[in-house]
């Protein structure tokens, strides 16, 4: 028989994440019998498998979700006579830099941004400016009283 995911199906998670996916198959939770994630057999330390009234309830554990490889996932919910499946996709996180420079490159796992992109110029760079440019100056006062 086939079942089918009917909430959570084709679900996102950004890594870094503090929320578990979760997932709920139509199947009697009397009949479940595993949770593969890419034909590989999950353990009860990487989900959470619970009855629901709509059929069986999948909650995967942000430390598991942690070790996917960013990408999409084949996931089944497997009962005894059938399987309900489904994808699921990590992606990268995008984490905020400002460096002060609008041309300066983040890369995070493999994504790619502009900080300007995530971080408005805010003049924290101010400063530092104002104090090269004081030892500029002292030090062309210097050269021209040498001369």
């Amino acid at each position: 028989m086939n079942y089918e995911v009917i909430e959570g199906a084709d679900s996102t998670w950004k890594k870094n994440s503090t929320d578990p996916v979760s997932m709920t198959a139509n199947g009697a939770y009397a009949d479940f019998r595993a949770v593969r994630v890419d034909g590989n057999e999950l353990d009860a330390g990487d989900c959470e498998v619970s009855e629901t009234e709509n059929g069986t309830k999948v909650v995967f554990k942000v430390n598991y979700l942690g070790t996917l490889g960013v990408g999409a996932h084949n996931v089944e919910i497997v009962f005894s006579d059938g399987k309900a499946t489904t994808s699921m996709t990590v992606e990268n996180v995008k984490v905020p830099f400002d460096a002060g420079h609008s041309d300066t490159t983040i890369v995070i796992g493999g994504n790619t941004a502009s900080d300007s992109e995530y971080n408005p110029n805010t003049g924290a760079e101010l400063p530092l400016n104002a104090v090269a440019l004081a030892g500029l100056c002292a030090t062309a006062l210097v050269a021209v009283r040498k001369h």
